[in-house]
Order: C-alpha cells, then sequence, then structure tokens
C-alpha cells in the first residue's frame, strides 16, 4: 500500500491490552470513495473519521488516508469495453479515488456489527477477538438489528424507484425547486 498522506492517532493513553481482555473487538475498516473534485473527497474521507470519533462506545486508535489518485492512472488494462468506458469516463471529467483506514475497537458484537452496517466500509479487517460467544437475548438482537437495516435498505432502493417514475419525480424535483425558493427569501 502506498505511503499514507495524512496519520491521525487517537487515544494513545488507551490500554489496549486491558480492552482486549474485555472482549472488545479491535478492527480495521478501509472506506473508499471516488469523486471528480479532489477537496471533497479529502473533505468526504475526513467527514468518515470524524463521524466514528463521535459515535458512543467506540474508540478511533488511529486514521490514514492515503495519497488521493486520479481513475485508470494505476488501473490493468482489461477488456477492450472496460477501456472504452474508461476512456469516455476520462473525457468527460477526471475523477480521484481515495482511501482511508481506521483502526478501533467497538464494545461488542451487536454494536460493531451496526457501525459496520451503518458507515458500509469497503473492507472489515478483524483483529480481535478470535471468538465470540453470544447469549440468546444477544443473537435475538443481532437479528433485530439486522432486520430492522434490511427494511430500511429496502425502503430506500424502493424510494429511489419512485424517484425513477416521471411523475414523481416531477413532484420531488417541484418540492426541491420550493424548498430552494423558500431559502432564497429568507
Amino acid at each position: 500500500m502506498a505511503e499514507a498522506i495524512v496519520k491521525k492517532a487517537f487515544n494513545e493513553d488507551l490500554n489496549e491490552d486491558k480492552y482486549i481482555d474485555e472482549g472488545r473487538f479491535l478492527a480495521r475498516l478501509y472506506f473508499e470513495a471516488e469523486s471528480n473534485n479532489k477537496d471533497f473527497l479529502l473533505k468526504a474521507l475526513d467527514h468518515v473519521v470524524e463521524r466514528l470519533n463521535k459515535e458512543q462506545e467506540v474508540d478511533l486508535l488511529e486514521a490514514h488516508m492515503y495519497d488521493l489518485e486520479k481513475s485508470g492512472e494505476d488501473d490493468e488494462a482489461g477488456d477492450e469495453a472496460g477501456d472504452e468506458v474508461k476512456e469516455e469516463k476520462n473525457q468527460e471529467v477526471e475523477f480521484y479515488r481515495g482511501l482511508v483506514m481506521i483502526k478501533l475497537f467497538v464494545r461488542d458484537f451487536r454494536r460493531f456489527l451496526s457501525i459496520c452496517m451503518r458507515y458500509g466500509p469497503s473492507v472489515i479487517e478483524l483483529i480481535e477477538p478470535h471468538e465470540v460467544e453470544l447469549t440468546f437475548d444477544q443473537m435475538q438482537a443481532v437479528l433485530t438489528d439486522v432486520g430492522e437495516w434490511s427494511r430500511t435498505l429496502a425502503d430506500q432502493v424502493k424510494l429511489m424507484d419512485s424517484l425513477m417514475n416521471p411523475e414523481t419525480r416531477a413532484v420531488y424535483e417541484q418540492l426541491l425547486r420550493e424548498e430552494e425558493s423558500c431559502r432564497v427569501c429568507k
């Protein structure tokens, strides 16, 4: 992996061995992002770090942001159709890719799963524990959480699908215009 361009340390006085003995989850989460604006991309990746740092029952240890690359620079030549798509994409606008690695402790499995489901890291590297024991009640709570997240995601997909309907999209765009005109009036 390339050299990190930004390294942040958190909770440097934290006793890692104690947290591991308590059964907390130690992991590295990797988040990738892509944007046509390099500054916006840096801010977006930093925002993920800031949000995670404010989460209850989560203790960040470090965050490393890696050099932003223009999309396609290091990509291997794939099939010809893939190359054509890349060329079209690069002709329209430049895109930058970025990566942030966040090493953290999380209180327990339920909270760790919640963080992973809500933040959607590209890669999850679990470091500790090597085994997890859950009571029946803990398993029930985790399954309930997963069901809620699944319903929320399904609702969001339905909403996006409904916005593809021309009539619904027209109403939505009208509401946005009205909201914008109200902000301008204030």
